[in-house]
């Protein structure tokens, strides 16, 4: 397994991949000029997708929605609130970098870096980051 991994990364070094022109999946929110060029038709469907979230907020994450695929095999149970966390999180920060800084977005951008912060809480906090039905070592 040694010689494969070594291998592996001698044959495909990862330095060059760790360069800042591959790390940025999307601009920085800072490139206002980046942002502004975005089709008007994309900058609308991530803040249709904004206020869409909006209103809900982030769902708990229970040990027995966990715990429901190893006790009658519900992944909803788990995965439900799982993706949900996570397209409102990227919502929020996509809304939060397409919004312009002028003061009529003011109020909906503080909006949105609020909804990034509880986001980003609330991941960290969950005691797992697998989905139970990919949990490796079930709880019966």
């Amino acid at each position: 397994m040694k010689m494969l991994l070594t291998e592996t990364f001698e044959s495909r070094p990862l330095l060059p991949l760790l360069r800042p022109e591959f790390r940025a999946l999307v601009p920085p929110a800072e490139d206002r000029a980046a942002w502004s060029a975005i089709l008007p038709e994309h900058r609308q469907e991530i803040l249709s997708l904004v206020d869409r979230y909006a209103s809900q907020p982030y769902p708990m994450r229970t040990a027995s929605g966990f715990l429901a695929f190893v006790r009658s095999g519900s992944r909803a149970a788990d995965e439900q609130p799982y993706f949900f966390r996570r397209r409102k999180l990227c919502a929020a920060a996509l809304g939060y970098c397409a919004l312009g800084d002028g003061p009529e977005d003011a109020e909906r951008r503080a909006a949105c870096l609020d909804a990034v912060v509880d986001g980003v809480w609330c991941v960290c906090e969950e005691s797992s980051w697998v989905i139970s039905a990919h949990n490796v070592n079930p709880i019966p």
